[in-house]
C-alpha cells in the first residue's frame, strides 16, 4: 500500500502497488475483488455485479456512475520490466500516472 485518502463522498481509497506473477487476464482485479477491494471504475469486478450488465446494454444510471467514480478501471501499469523481442536485453519502461487518474486522485483528501 502506497497511500490512503478519502473520496469526495467519504469512502475509503487507496492507491496500491501491485506485482503480479504473471500476465493472466484480469489477475488484479480478481485477486483484489477477492480480497474485498474494488477498483474504482471496475465495472466487472466492482461491488455491483449488475452495474456490467447494465453496461452492456448501455443503460448504466446516473447511480452507477456515482458508484464506479471514473468512466474507466483506475488500473495504471507504471512500470514494465521485459526482454526486447530481438535482443533480450531487460527493458525497464516507466509511465506516469495518466492526467485523468491523476486529477481523481489529486480530488481526494
Amino acid at each position: 500500500m502506497l497511500e490512503r485518502r478519502s473520496a469526495p463522498d467519504g469512502a475509503p481509497l487507496v492507491l496500491l502497488a501491485c506485482r503480479p506473477r504473471t500476465g493472466r487476464q484480469h489477475q488484479i482485479r480478481a485477486h483484489l475483488h477477492h480480497a474485498g477491494l474494488h477498483l474504482v471504475g471496475d465495472k466487472i469486478y466492482g461491488s455491483d455485479e449488475m452495474i456490467f450488465d447494465r453496461f452492456t446494454r448501455r443503460e448504466l444510471t446516473e447511480a452507477d456512475h456515482a458508484v464506479l467514480r471514473l468512466p474507466r478501471q483506475a488500473l495504471h501499469a507504471w512500470k514494465l520490466s521485459l526482454p526486447h523481442p530481438v535482443s533480450g536485453t531487460r527493458m525497464d519502461l516507466e509511465s506516469p500516472l495518466p492526467a485523468d487518474l491523476q486529477a481523481f486522485w489529486d480530488g481526494c483528501a
